[in-house]
């Protein structure tokens, strides 16, 4: 990864997502919708530009197995993973199906 590079991948609605990682520099985790994501892409991913509530994991190198839930009920969420520097990421994401039985996260406030 380089320095304030980032990587994103999708959120599979009706899962759990899993993630951990190590690597050797700093990576922050964030949960964006697909909405917010715009936002940070445009503004070269500079996170104050977004806008709303998103989850986040703070800057680590080691980041135990870590559950992220809104996407059970929503299929609008990306994981963006920024690193402080450049350096190696060696990611361990997996998935396990878990649908929900309403809307949840921002899907769950849409059109309130």
């Amino acid at each position: 990864m380089s320095a304030n590079g980032w990587r994103e991948g999708s959120v599979p609605d009706s899962f759990d997502y899993y993630v951990s990682f190590t690597s050797t520099v700093g990576v922050t985790v964030y949960f964006l919708t697909m909405g917010q994501f715009v936002q940070f892409s445009v503004c070269n991913g500079d996170i104050s530009c977004v806008s709303g509530y998103y989850d986040s994991i703070p800057a680590s190198t080691s980041l135990p197995t870590t559950l992220f839930t809104l996407a059970r009920g929503c299929a609008d969420y990306l994981a963006i993973y920024v690193a402080s520097g450049s350096g190696t990421m060696y990611p361990d994401v997996g998935v396990t199906q878990n649908p929900a039985s309403s809307a949840t996260g921002y899907c769950a406030q849409a059109g309130t």
